[in-house]
């Protein structure tokens, strides 16, 4: 075979690094100068086929890392756009949809135009929203249908204002209702840091909503009220409570007109000048459906819970249009959740009741300087409460009666009216000095509200270590609220320093340790039940509080116990009063107290200190 020489691009490896001349032999196997010199004759060919299939590895490699890049940058400026810092410099861009088109480049530019100019003009909504702006700034996640089941099963049934069908999806909340979905996913999230970034941003769109735009309608104020009663965003929040928002949802009642219509006899000027304002007014009349109806009596009711807590505000004021909605959610029999509710609605007008008698008295006593003790107008007007709180139980349904967060709501007011009794007495005999026969009297009654009020929180916490986890991970503010006045009367009366009241025996009858033990572990369940993995969630930071709580009750009784010495309490009293005194515990306990008992951040706990030492307010 004739033999030929390879160019310079076809050299085999060896000829091609030693710049020689590459002749193949006869017989195809390589070529003369490899087969002169022993070696393995390689083509080049082959070496840049590797070669290449090794850019073209590392190519994809390349731009897998770069696809990588811009899923995180995606995930950071998401993750920035919640930062207070820049909410304000990114305003006008989310308002037009722009932020939007930042996270989804594969928008054209010119549709994102056209679509927010549509927005702009477009007209107001059934629902109250002038433009779509809130629409574009709902998130829409795969949790979205899970927190909206863990809302309606678990969250609203200890305070059920919002009627949710069973088949709603969380999609058609989003697209009907944005607002109300944006709360429940605020409250339903397991994690505090979402739970942070899910209410700071409602908190924004509340503000901008309500100051700079000026609306008011249904869904806003359906919102406020979840927020209000399950973001227990003063526990995330430094120096926040919700008095605040509070008094925002009171005020867009107001301004739907849900709580009295508007007054013949108005003196406004805008009906006689904007046709738009008479049309929406005459519209109005046939507004007022269940839904409103609803939600103006739990804005009465957590407003109620809230003036009492944290002092801060005046509730809701009571009007006829108010007694209207009540009755008729109260005569809606085929709706247990309405039944339930509006028993819940009727338990804090008792309460309210027992609230404006102690304030009344305390303005009194501020007035005049000399506290004129319990008279007995003061002592019937309190059976008078206990009597119409036992007639509003045994108008319950018999189904009702059994369930817990019912139960521990009547228990709540019954202990509120005893305290208002129990408070009628506090400056009658605060010193420990013997007391006359014809005193006595004053002190029976007092150690029986005592009584009464040990009793009561008894029976709370027996029905609260009965809840199931899922239950305990559901309560409302209304119900966290009445347990922490459940702890500190009963840490008050395990205390208390009175001629006659053996705080041994309350501690026997309800131990306080004991108590915030179990329900430090039914907070921990309920964590575990949420699916909590952080120790700052929710659950988890509540059941620590309880321990220090414990710890910090603990410490004061063991202080107390050495100050006054053994059983001063019980045997330093005068022989007239230790009489008196078996007497009235002996038959209270076999009454009341002989019943088995179930087994069952920061800020929080400074509200619950920061009373040591003082009168608890009803």
């Amino acid at each position: 075979m004739p033999r030929h020489v390879a160019p310079s691009t076809l050299a085999c490896m060896h000829c091609f690094k030693s710049k020689c001349k590459c002749v193949s032999r006869p017989d195809g196997q390589g070529c003369e100068r490899c087969y002169r010199l022993n070696k393995q004759c390689r083509s080049s060919d082959s070496v840049r086929k590797n070669a290449n299939a090794y850019r073209r590895q590392n190519s994809a490699a390349r731009i897998r890392s770069l696809e990588a890049k811009v899923d995180s940058l995606v995930q950071l400026l998401s993750i920035v756009s919640q930062s207070p810092a820049i909410s304000a410099t990114l305003g006008h861009v989310s308002r037009e949809d722009g932020f939007a088109q930042l996270l989804h480049p594969d928008v054209d530019d010119q549709d994102a135009t056209d679509d927010a100019a549509s927005s702009t003009t477009s007209s107001p909504s059934p629902n109250g929203r002038s433009d779509d702006a809130l629409d574009a700034e709902v998130p829409f996640s795969s949790d979205a249908e899970a927190h909206l089941a863990t809302f309606r099963n678990k969250m609203l049934p200890s305070f059920s204002f919002i009627h949710l069908s069973p088949t709603v999806t969380a999609e058609q909340l989003q697209r009907d209702r944005p607002l109300f979905m944006r709360a429940v996913m605020a409250v339903a999230t397991s994690s505090k840091s979402q739970k942070i970034v899910y209410g700071r941003k409602f908190k924004e769109i509340l503000a901008n909503s309500t100051l700079l735009e000026n609306q008011n309608s249904l869904d806003l104020l359906q919102a406020l009220l979840v927020f209000i009663a399950w973001g227990y965003d003063h526990m995330h929040t430094p120096s926040s409570t919700p008095s605040r928002l509070m008094m925002l949802a009171i005020a867009l009642a107001c301004e739907l007109r849900l709580d009295k219509p508007l007054p013949s006899d108005e003196h406004m000027m805008k009906p006689m000048v904007d046709e738009s304002f008479e049309q929406q007014h005459n519209q109005s009349q046939d507004w007022f459906v269940a839904e409103e109806q609803r939600a103006v009596l739990a804005c009465y009711a957590l407003s109620s819970i809230i003036s009492i807590y944290f002092a801060q505000i005046d509730v809701m004021k009571w009007k006829p249009r108010m007694e209207e909605s009540l009755r008729t959610i109260e005569s809606n029999s085929g709706c247990p959740a309405d039944v339930a509710f509006a028993f819940q609605v009727r338990l804090q007008q008792l309460a309210q009741k027992a609230v404006q008698f102690r304030e009344q008295r305390e303005w009194d006593f501020a007035r005049v300087g000399v506290d004129p003790g319990p008279d007995l107008s003061a002592c019937f007007y309190i059976r008078t409460l206990q009597t119409q709180l036992q007639q509003l139980n045994d108008a319950l349904p018999h189904r009702l009666r059994e369930r817990g967060t019912l139960i521990m709501h009547r228990h709540y007011i019954e202990l509120c009216v005893n305290e208002t009794g129990r408070n009628l007495y506090l400056h009658a005999n605060p010193s420990l000095a013997p007391i006359t026969a014809a005193q006595s009297n004053l002190a029976i009654d007092e150690l029986d509200f005592s009584w009464r009020s040990v009793g009561t929180i008894k029976a709370w916490m027996h029905a609260f270590f009965t809840l199931s986890p899922g239950e305990c991970g559901g309560l409302s503010f209304i119900h966290q609220a009445q347990l922490a006045r459940c702890l500190m009367v009963l840490y008050r009366l395990s205390t208390y320093v009175h001629p006659g009241w053996d705080c041994n025996l309350v501690r026997n009858t309800l131990d306080i340790l004991s108590v915030l033990d179990g329900v430090a572990r039914n907070f921990e369940l309920a964590s575990r039940e949420a699916g909590e993995r952080v120790p700052e969630d929710q659950f988890m930071s509540l059941a620590g509080l309880m321990r220090k709580f414990r710890d910090k009750a603990a410490s004061e009784m063991g202080r107390n116990a050495s100050s006054i010495g053994g059983g001063l309490l019980i045997n330093g009293s005068t022989e007239t009063m230790a009489t008196c005194g078996s007497e009235t515990t002996t038959v209270l306990q076999e009454a009341m107290l002989l019943q088995p008992m179930g087994a069952g951040d920061a800020q929080f706990l400074d509200s619950i200190f920061r009373d040591f030492g003082h009168s608890w307010s009803v």
